[in-house]
């Protein structure tokens, strides 16, 4: 005899079937606000740093780490605050700024492992201070291995834990001293759920089979170092806007001197100058100090105050400059000096303006100045079909006013010389027109055999030669079935390619477009060939 509770979700014991109850609303997470040690004071001296490395070195279990840098407010990427909490030795905050040198805390870690979120923004200003891990697990790292929608602290410890960090101080100004005790706070809560987060991961990724790859990304990570970047400056915001050499000249001096000026002061360079500022500067290309005052706009001179404490560093005090009084930045970039005007890498930005079009180069190759020699008909060449695509370019006759009075029009004045264009049969082509119209002189089987060089073409027409009727997806998903690496944008262009040779017939029905095979254009050829080739043997 069964027992209520033996029996399945949704039958009652009477044997009648009952609704199903409601599903569980999913719980919000609890939000953290304390540390559960409460916040501890901050390490400041010699004598409290050895204490917190004994502490650190009684603790059991892995070292659960963290660093909070003051990048949008200082030069570099040095950190201002460390954090450390273990099992059993509770969670301690370090000013390196007031101890520079946190040897002995790493001498106490030892070879314990480091749970770290996003280690590659930690690892090189842990490094400053004497902080290098034997081996580490990276919780933002994991994430990715695993597959989560989000890999943020924040978003990683509800995923898990259900609770809820506050990342209201995540962007504060940790270089300020004293330091307020809501981001002491915070700085705390950073570490002090690292531990159990980094078990429930490792669970994770062992289920996952995914274990062995995270441990080969955490080892590579102990021998990442951040590399320095070649010319940093082409990575300013808005530099495609900037349309010739000279304005990307300045602009590249204009950013190594406000990077030594924000080196100087140790500010962030966009307080220094903004990217904004920089392109409006090397656009316009002021000459005098007053050009980048704020009173013509605010785009071309946001940085009012950067420009007035350092004038002789920004712009010329004379527009034409001796080399000698000339300061460095505008020397190197109004090319009064060695320095070559750079231009874009390949890939590094968009393309360069396009030089005008020279007028000569629109007139009609007919216009040559070799006499026509032989025929183009006696060279086996095609004629012209008026069938062709496309117009060629107008012959000077054409594009001067045909048809009116010589003496009427500007042309009036040189030697008039016969003209023709590739729709005219009166008159045989040269073997120069001939060439020259090249795409033009076509019997129309030059677009089939175009459409036919390519293998990728070939394939798409033996995949419709199987079945018609297939859409651009299922099209896609047979070529990379054969093998052929191509995106979804290159196989339309190259259906594009044999529509416009007749060889692939588009129609739509619905919201689909359906590509038929038409073999039509493929006759002419067979008749030109196949069958002369049949009468002509014996």
């Amino acid at each position: 005899m069964s027992t209520p509770s033996d029996l399945p979700a949704g039958v009652d014991p009477a044997g009648e079937d009952v609704l199903a109850a409601p599903p569980v609303p999913p719980q919000e997470p609890v939000p953290l606000e304390e540390p559960a040690d409460g916040v501890p004071p901050v390490v400041e001296t010699e004598r409290a740093l050895q204490e917190a490395a004994r502490a650190v070195a009684h603790g059991v279990g892995p070292l659960a780490i963290d660093a909070e840098r003051a990048s949008g407010y200082r030069y570099g990427q040095r950190a201002y605050l460390v954090q450390v909490r273990r099992e059993g030795s509770g969670t301690w905050l370090v000013d390196p700024i007031a101890v520079p040198d946190l040897g002995p805390l790493d001498q106490a870690v030892g070879a314990a492992e480091w749970i770290l979120h996003a280690a590659t923004q930690d690892l090189a200003c842990l490094a400053e201070v004497g902080l290098r891990p034997r081996q580490l697990f990276d919780t933002e790292l994991a994430g990715r291995i695993l597959g989560l929608p989000r890999v943020g602290l924040a978003a990683v410890v509800e995923h898990y834990l259900g609770l809820r960090l506050a990342k209201e101080h995540s962007a504060v100004d940790w270089s300020t001293r004293p330091l307020p005790e809501p981001w002491l706070r915070y700085a705390a809560l950073d570490v002090e759920v690292l531990g159990e987060l980094r078990n429930l991961m490792g669970v994770d990724l062992a289920a996952q089979g995914k274990d062995e790859w995270a441990r080969q990304e955490f080892a590579a990570l102990l021998s990442w170092a951040p590399t320095e970047r070649v010319d940093p400056w082409r990575r300013t915001s808005g530099i495609n806007t900037l349309r010739s050499r000279r304005a990307i000249g300045v602009l590249r001096e204009l950013w190594y001197t406000r990077d030594a000026i924000a080196r100087e002061r140790d500010t962030s360079i966009g307080r220094v100058l903004p990217d904004t500022a920089l392109v409006d500067i090397a656009r316009a290309a002021p000459a005098t100090p007053p050009g980048c005052r704020p009173g013509t706009g605010r785009s071309a001179a946001t940085p009012a105050s950067g420009s007035r404490r350092s004038p002789a560093r920004w712009t010329c005090p004379r527009r034409t400059c001796h080399r000698a009084r000339c300061p460095r930045t505008v020397r190197r970039h109004r090319g009064c000096g060695p320095t070559r005007t750079p231009w874009r890498r390949p890939g590094s930005g968009p393309p360069g303006p396009r030089s005008p079009r020279s007028p000569r180069s629109t007139r009609s190759p007919s216009r040559t100045s070799a006499p026509p020699t032989r025929c183009a008909a006696s060279c086996g060449l095609p004629r012209p079909s008026a069938r062709s695509r496309g117009s060629p370019p107008r012959s000077r006759a054409t594009a001067c006013g045909a048809g009116r009075p010589r003496s009427s029009h500007r042309c009036s004045s040189r030697p008039s010389r016969p003209t023709r264009t590739p729709e005219d049969p009166a008159r045989p082509l040269t073997c120069k027109q001939a060439l020259a119209y090249g795409d033009r002189v076509d019997d129309g089987a030059d677009a089939v055999f175009r459409a036919l060089a390519d293998p990728t073409r070939r394939a798409l027409l033996d995949a419709l030669l199987e079945r018609d009727g297939q859409t651009l997806f299922e099209l896609c998903t047979r070529m990379a079935d054969t093998g052929v690496g191509s995106s979804r944008q290159a196989i339309s262009q190259h259906i594009d390619v044999l529509a416009g040779a007749g060889l692939v017939h588009v129609r739509r029905e619905g919201r689909y477009r359906l590509h038929d095979l038409d073999t039509t254009p493929l006759h002419p050829l067979r008749e030109r060939w196949l069958r002369a080739e049949k009468r002509n043997r014996p």
